[in-house]
């Protein structure tokens, strides 16, 4: 395996940290049929990392009325790590 492919998949590692950490950070408001394609990773045009509502999810109330959210995503060696900071 090449070393960008190694960081492809702590890339993607570090993706799906990030849902798990909205996801938590959300549970309250989000009902259990919304899936991971209901929200994604996206990054500004500086590339930092942002969060994304899509779909019925993005029309919950609690979800609209978000004042801030911070998304932390970091990886190094076989581990991979996310914050996700909403004020609601």
């Amino acid at each position: 395996m090449s070393l960008n492919e190694c960081g492809k998949y702590r890339s993607y590692a570090a993706r799906f940290a990030a849902k798990e950490a909205m996801y938590k950070a959300l549970s309250k408001y989000i009902k259990s049929e919304y899936n991971y394609t209901d929200y994604e990773v996206i990054k500004d045009k500086n590339g930092k990392p942002i969060a994304k509502f899509n779909g019925d999810l993005a029309k919950i109330k609690a979800i609209k009325n978000i004042k801030s959210h911070d998304l932390s995503l970091s990886h190094e060696g076989t581990y991979a790590i996310a914050s996700f900071v909403v004020e609601i």
